[in-house]
């Protein structure tokens, strides 16, 4: 996998629209799901921290920022 796409989609959870950030913590949680490798690769690419800034700032959408991270955190 391209480690480029990460920073890219990270870079959509600080995005205007509501539905852009919903989306690409929704791309992030079904990524990090698939195993431990691609896991610590958001981590590396600072998704970890990135995800928590998206939830602090989510208004009623942060459930797939949380599952995000624990589908992270279940791998370590």
């Amino acid at each position: 996998m391209d480690n480029d796409i990460f920073p890219k989609i990270l870079y959509r959870l600080k995005d205007n629209d509501n539905l852009v950030r919903k989306y690409a913590a929704i791309c992030i949680r079904e990524i990090a799901k698939q195993n431990i490798d691609l896991a610590k690769l958001i981590c590396n690419s600072g998704g970890a921290v990135a995800l928590v800034d998206f939830i602090s700032e989510a208004k009623g959408e942060a459930l797939p920022g949380i599952i995000a991270l624990g589908y992270i955190s279940a791998f370590d």
